[in-house]
């Protein structure tokens, strides 16, 4: 009896899996499969930064014209150059996001980013 049990642990047990699960674990690597509210949630948090990221800007502009004038060339200088990694970062983070979002069930669209509808 010991050895049917342990037999059958070690083929995964695939008497109790629904079609669903067997699928995904057909002798494959586990993928990770993200809920709609995950996925949604983490599109917020994502324009949400860019947000933030852009109102910092405006506001660091503001108060090098205020209090700094001669540097202002050196200023944007370095605040470009800040864009460039946070933008950069951002939009790696959106492309994951976009990849996500094709392995997960009832996304709405619009979280598929600037892809075409057709090609999902």
């Amino acid at each position: 009896m010991n050895a049917k049990r342990l037999s059958d642990v070690a083929k995964g047990s695939a008497i109790h899996r629904t079609p669903r699960e067997a699928e995904r674990f057909s002798g494959k690597r586990p993928v990770v499969q993200w809920s709609k509210n995950w996925i949604i949630g983490r599109w917020i948090a994502l324009v949400s930064l860019v947000f933030f990221l852009l109102v910092v800007d405006i506001q660091s502009f503001h108060l090098l014209r205020k209090y700094n004038p001669e540097d202002t060339v050196y200023g944007l200088f370095i605040m470009g150059l800040g864009n460039l990694v946070g933008f950069s970062f951002l939009g790696s983070q959106a492309q994951e996001l976009i990849q996500d979002a094709k392995s997960a069930y009832n996304v709405p669209s619009w979280c598929y980013g600037l892809a075409s509808s057709t090609a999902h």
